[in-house]
């Protein structure tokens, strides 16, 4: 007599398993309809996002050698720096004062995504909403609010380097007045030519300081250039129905095959030879037919 091999039992155990589980097949098929019939409900409840994408190269505007002696154009951006100032309040405000309206700045801002990809100077504007037009209307109006306040935060800067620059000139050039009537009436040439000398370093210093108020008036002011207009997108961004209702009816037949495990597990009734065979460890002598 050969010994008894418990490997040999494993098939049908498995089988009697899977027999206990499909009993209970209709916790299996309403776990199957009912996922199906929260992702179309999620799908119809939530509608349709449509997202649009706008692209803008942001330009390094330096005012260096006029005022941080020569830093170089690409060191004096921080793109991490741009991406925040384009989420700001600020361009928020200006970007629902474009779009009129009585838009509400901070409602704006929750469909706002900015991001910058790596090792560029692009900045990517995404907004998301419940229509195309929408969507593409609030990209572009977001981009162009980004780049008018960053000329506007130049230009002020400008101006009022301008501004310093110019009360500096004028007691100057008020001195080099005062020089020019000393040297006209200096009595003895030793003192002309102290004057003279004296007007020529102060003409020097105005000659600087005027160079360098017409070279901060002609700077380029631009912010940047966009790359990419946002366009009405032509279909959803988010998963659509044929979407969540696979995935819904995947959740739910899962959640059904564990109820119906579940199930198996609390029902005591044996419903076959082999269930009572396994439950007492004893062979079954006979079996009474089913009437």
């Amino acid at each position: 007599m050969s010994a008894y091999d418990p490997s040999s039992r494993e098939p049908d155990q498995l089988r009697d398993q899977l027999r206990r589980l499909f009993r209970h097949r209709a916790l299996i098929a309403s776990g199957l309809l009912l996922g199906a019939a929260c992702g179309g409900a999620v799908s119809t409840a939530g509608g349709a996002d449509y997202t649009a994408t706008g692209e803008v190269v942001v330009q390094a505007i330096s005012t260096a050698p006029f005022e941080a002696g020569g830093v170089s154009a690409d060191k004096q951006i921080s793109m991490g720096t741009e991406r925040q100032i384009a989420r700001s309040a600020a361009v928020a405000g200006r970007a629902a004062g474009e779009l009129g309206g009585g838009a509400d700045p901070a409602q704006l801002q929750r469909g706002l995504r900015v991001s910058n990809p790596p090792d560029t100077q692009i900045l990517e504007f995404e907004y998301t909403a419940d229509s195309p037009q929408e969507a593409a209307e609030r990209v572009n109006a977001f981009v162009r609010a980004y780049l008018d306040h960053r000329e506007a935060a130049v230009v002020r800067r400008i101006d009022n380097t301008v501004a310093e620059l110019n009360e500096e000139l004028e007691p100057l050039v008020e001195q080099r007045e005062e020089l020019d009537e000393k040297i006209a009436g200096a009595s003895t040439e030793s003192a002309r030519q102290t004057a003279e000398s004296e007007r020529a370093n102060l003409t020097a210093r105005i000659a600087d300081l005027q160079g360098r108020v017409t070279g901060l008036k002609t700077l380029d002011t631009s912010p940047g250039d966009v790359v990419r207009r946002g366009e009405a997108p032509e279909a959803p961004s988010g998963p659509g129905i044929g979407v969540l209702v696979p995935v819904g009816s995947v959740a739910g037949l899962a959640g059904g095959l564990l109820a119906a495990w579940i199930r198996s597990l609390l029902d005591p009734r044996a419903r076959s030879a082999g269930e009572v065979r396994a439950a007492l460890r004893a062979p079954v002598l006979g079996a009474l037919p089913r009437r």
